[in-house]
């Protein structure tokens, strides 16, 4: 909590410092009209004139000063955003349920922490600021041009409130196109990752230009939807400068009318319609700003939509703490069903037990929902119906951070970083893997010890890192779903029979492979036509 207020107490300095050397900037901006409105009035004095030629150069250099200070808290403010959201990110990412992972849209992520993040900083969050400086800066340039001349500054009035009205027309249909630019652009990055990743298949197949059509259609219909948005914004900005400059040239044509009828000094003609020449660069930027921010509700909408930390109530746990259970003694399945269609059951269960110590081969044809039981006990897959019981608590009542440190479910191929071998297998725990007898019985110290890339490694050197990683957490309960089907079968064999011996291990473990390790087991899952049945081996 202390980090995130110091953040915020960052952030706030930053953007009162954006605003104040952009302000700082802006009146001495408007000080040099007036001090070329006293150069031409004083044009027969060469004292004054000189006098005030300084004062100018001064003005000069303190605008250069207070740009650079300004172009600082710039890049300091949207950093601290930048950080902030990436952050978000993260946090999102720390409060999804392992089930919501496989939910993520890499390539939606992809373009957001790469682009659209750099473009929700500028268009919404700096850009709210950049109103609040245009506006005042309008203020300080009316208040001036009114002690100059009233007519002249009327007219600058009347056309300043145009130019603000006129971005109110484009808001919603310039936020609308924005919404549709990221959906097409989301459906292009999905199309051509999906291109990517099924690239050697393609190629196999010679399906690549058949299948790049399709991408293509994306792409074509991304760069549809981004023409239509930047013409909408074309628009309004032509009409904004039109208006801006329609009230310019009648500034001119009431100056010089005044200059005849001698009521209004040349000096004050030229101070005046500087002022007026000033004004059309923030009702522009303020015009444009207003329809930038369109985009950036657009960007921060879609953006708090899909990264909105909602965590799902099990991550910390409704009741159950990990003291109230220490082991598993049993788990029980009680008129249990699950299907992944309402209408389909895949897996049904009277009743089953499976106790403390208990060695079980799971079995079963593919398809028949094997992987889908162990995903269940692991709390990846929900949505199951009867009950499932961990001594005597509800499986549903227990957190994930609870269940994770008394089960490791071992998949067919685990995630590995790109990191070393030591922090794959330990991630970055206090545990040493030196010593460890499943270690040196599986040999790690042939695996490379440098930086690891996943490509690199054989499937039966990645099964080894994966299995060693839940392993030497030393849960008591491995639910293992073919995730050593890849390794040399005597070494398979050797760590099958090693955690067979140990009685306060219970072990789920999916095979093809079994019979060579059949008599290590105590008991068979077997799933057959839609059931699973426990019998004695």
């Amino acid at each position: 909590m202390d980090k995130q207020n110091y953040h915020n107490k960052k952030r706030n300095i930053y953007s009162l410092g954006y605003l104040f050397f952009n302000i700082a900037e802006n009146i001495f901006v408007v000080l040099q009209p007036l001090i070329l409105k006293k150069i031409f009035d004083n044009i027969s004095q060469l004292d004054r004139i000189v006098y005030y030629l300084i004062i100018y150069g001064i003005s000069i250099i303190l605008i250069i000063l207070f740009e650079f200070f300004q172009k600082r808290s710039h890049i300091q403010l949207s950093l601290t955003f930048k950080e902030d959201l990436n952050n978000q990110l993260l946090c999102y990412l720390d409060a999804l349920s392992i089930e919501k992972t496989s939910n993520i849209d890499k390539s939606d992520l992809n373009v957001d922490i790469n682009t659209n993040i750099d473009e929700l900083i500028q268009s919404y969050y700096i850009n709210n600021l950049n109103i609040i400086y245009y506006v005042i800066s309008l203020m300080i340039y009316l208040i001036t041009i009114f002690s100059i001349d009233l007519h002249m500054a009327i007219v600058t009035i009347l056309f300043n409130v145009i130019c603000l009205i006129l971005p109110l027309f484009f808001r919603n249909i310039i936020k609308n196109r924005k919404q549709e630019v990221i959906q097409s652009n989301s459906d292009y990055n999905n199309s051509f990752f999906d291109l990517f990743d099924g690239l050697a298949t393609l190629k196999q197949y010679g399906s690549f230009q058949k299948w790049r059509k399709k991408t293509n259609w994306f792409l074509s219909n991304f760069i549809k939807h981004d023409r239509k948005y930047f013409h909408i914004n074309v628009a309004s900005d032509i009409l904004i400068g039109f208006a801006s400059y329609l009230g310019s040239f009648i500034l001119i044509l009431i100056g010089a009318i005044k200059i005849f009828l001698n009521k209004l000094s040349v000096g004050g003609f030229i101070a005046a319609f500087q002022y007026s020449e000033l004004i059309v660069t923030p009702i522009m930027n303020l015009g444009t700003s207003f329809n930038i921010r369109s985009t950036g509700l657009a960007l921060r909408d879609d953006f708090h939509q899909k990264y909105n930390i909602d965590p799902d109530p099990t991550l910390e746990g409704e009741m159950i703490n990990t003291s109230d259970i220490d082991e598993i003694d049993c788990i029980l399945f009680r008129d249990f069903e699950f299907g992944y269609a309402p209408d389909e059951i895949l897996i049904t269960i009277d009743d089953l037990r499976i106790n403390v110590g208990d060695k079980i081969l799971l079995i079963g044809k593919n398809g028949s929902g094997k992987s889908t039981f162990l995903k269940i006990i692991a709390k990846q897959i929900s949505g199951y119906r009867g009950d499932i019981f961990l001594n005597s608590i509800d499986l549903k009542k227990i957190s994930y951070s609870n269940l994770y440190k008394l089960i490791s479910y071992i998949p067919q191929e685990d995630h590995i970083f790109q990191a070393n071998i030591n922090e794959n297998i330990t991630m970055n725990q206090n545990v040493n893997i030196e010593d460890d007898k499943m270690a040196q019985l599986i040999n790690i110290n042939i695996l490379p010890d440098s930086i690891l890339k996943q490509e690199l490694l054989s499937g039966g050197e990645k099964q080894k890192i994966g299995f060693l990683r839940a392993y030497i957490t030393q849960r008591r309960l491995l639910l293992i779903d073919e995730g050593l089907n890849k390794v040399e079968s005597n070494i398979r064999n050797s760590i099958i029979s090693e955690i067979c011996k140990n009685k306060d291990i219970t072990l789920v473990y999916i095979t093809h492979d079994y019979k060579e390790i059949l008599s290590y087991f105590d008991y068979k899952l077997i799933c057959h036509e839609k059931k699973i049945i426990k019998e004695k081996i």
